[in-house]
């Protein structure tokens, strides 16, 4: 089934289809990020249209990137303005990836820190003082590369 041919979902069903919490989903229609999801005429649950599930999903990829709610808003804002907001969805991604690249370069550093404490220790489980003093040093450098990435 198409998202365009999809029955109403309740707010379970969209849950369970966004990887969204049901309190998310109320949290953002609060705050006006999904805007106001009609509600069923007897029982008054919430009704997730096609059009929602899809702004939905869209939302919960860019979620698991990292971006913020802030970010998120201007996102749908630009999806509003159509074409006339390409150069500021440009920027809107590119500083995000740019974002996401030093994560990645602070959580490789982190790694290897945690790879060179492992193969310290199992340096002197083989009992071997050579391996031992190079994961020692590689310990000491990444030390320095994480104390400067730390900030106060």
């Amino acid at each position: 089934m198409t998202t365009a041919t999809l029955p109403p979902l309740t707010i379970q069903q969209m849950a369970a289809r966004s990887g969204f919490s049901e309190y998310t989903l109320r949290y953002y229609e609060d705050i006006g990020l999904i805007g106001p999801v009609p509600r069923d005429d007897s029982s008054r649950h919430r009704r997730y249209s096609a059009e929602a599930a899809e702004k939905i999903e869209a939302l919960a990829c860019l979620r698991a990137t990292g971006m913020s709610i802030d970010e998120m808003r201007t996102y749908l804002a630009g999806i509003a303005q159509g074409h006339d907001a390409a150069a500021d969805m440009v920027g809107l991604f590119s500083g995000h990836a740019a974002r996401l690249e030093q994560e990645m370069t602070a959580l490789r550093v982190r790694l290897e820190y945690v790879q060179a404490k492992a193969e310290l220790w199992q340096s002197r489980i083989d009992h071997d003082q050579a391996r031992e003093l190079d994961a020692m040093e590689a310990t000491r450098r990444l030390t320095d590369q994480l104390r400067g990435s730390i900030t106060p």
